[in-house]
């Protein structure tokens, strides 16, 4: 459809964990996103399909509520990058954001979906991986229950699930897991959009 280049650059950062982690071929790791859309187009009728029939909302309006997420995290970002204006309550709210969005709203919306349309070696398969794996279960749980916390020096979150007790997530691999969740997201509904439009069209 369009060009992820942007996207791309925000999980490029990743590429070791990528590679080694997730066995994703080194050729992709610097371009995900691309490599994501390449492989939706590839099976767009199907996925499109299955996409929309077990969906209550339309891709718009799951579009719309991705970059309103965006918006308030660039906001947060640009308002504590200040000198003396950290404001730690603004990043509080924006954690609480991203659990809901990344962990609870888009795993039940799209993940589960994306995962039965794609091959376990695909890269999209690859990197349903942990996202829909045992600790981001847990972790989803523990949002949606209120069982989940900050590491008293905030070097990361803890959470407890009854199927594992208390666990911690460090912030390394919460920022990891969290942009993949948002990358793969917004590429996705991006092409189902596209395609939608163009068969209407």
């Amino acid at each position: 459809m369009g060009d992820y280049s942007h996207l791309d650059g925000q999980l490029a950062r990743w590429s070791s964990k990528l590679m080694g982690d997730l066995a994703i071929p080194t050729e992709f790791c610097q371009n995900i996103a691309s490599a994501v859309g390449d492989e939706v187009r590839q099976r767009i009728d199907v996925v499109r399909l299955h996409i929309i029939a077990n969906d209550e909302l339309a891709p718009q309006k799951r579009i719309d509520e991705l970059t309103a997420f965006q918006k308030f995290c660039e906001y947060v970002a640009f308002i504590t990058a200040k000198p003396g204006n950290k404001m730690p309550e603004l990043n509080r709210a924006r954690i609480s954001f991203t659990n809901y969005i990344c962990f609870v709203y888009l795993r039940e919306s799209l993940f589960e979906k994306v995962r039965s349309r794609f091959p376990k070696d695909s890269v999209t398969g690859k990197l349903m991986k942990p996202l829909l794996g045992d600790e981001c279960r847990w972790f989803r749980n523990a949002i949606a229950h209120g069982t989940w916390c900050y590491e008293d020096d905030f070097s990361g979150l803890k959470y407890w699930d009854e199927k594992c007790g208390w666990q911690t997530l460090s912030e390394s691999d919460y920022d990891f897991l969290h942009q993949v969740a948002r990358v793969v997201s917004y590429v996705v509904y991006l092409e189902v959009l596209h395609h939608s439009q163009t068969v209407q069209g």
